[in-house]
């Protein structure tokens, strides 16, 4: 049960950096290809979808942990965190 806490726990850390590194570099590019974003724009977008952020992270980390020990749940959380970001994104942009 520790275990699984602690992969769960990585997963939520690893998705969150991954949504946060994620969306900046979609609004750069977005801002770049002619959608141009505000900073109250942008703070809602990242803030909105946040908890689907953090039920991804723990479910990736949780399924990557247990499937393949600590890599895996780093590797869970980034890509959970990574397509959730893509996901907003799209929504935001063509939504």
């Amino acid at each position: 049960m520790g275990r699984s806490v602690v992969h769960v726990i990585v997963g939520l850390l690893m998705s969150t950096f991954a949504y946060a590194a994620v969306l900046f570099l979609g609004i750069a590019i977005g801002y770049q290809i002619g959608f141009p974003m505000d900073y109250n724009q942008a703070m809602r977008l990242g803030l909105s979808f946040l908890i689907y952020n953090l039920i991804a992270g723990a479910i990736g980390g949780f399924v990557g942990g247990e499937t393949n020990g600590y890599n895996g749940s780093l590797v869970g959380g980034i890509v959970a965190g990574a397509l959730a970001a893509i996901v907003r994104l799209l929504y935001a942009y063509y939504g």
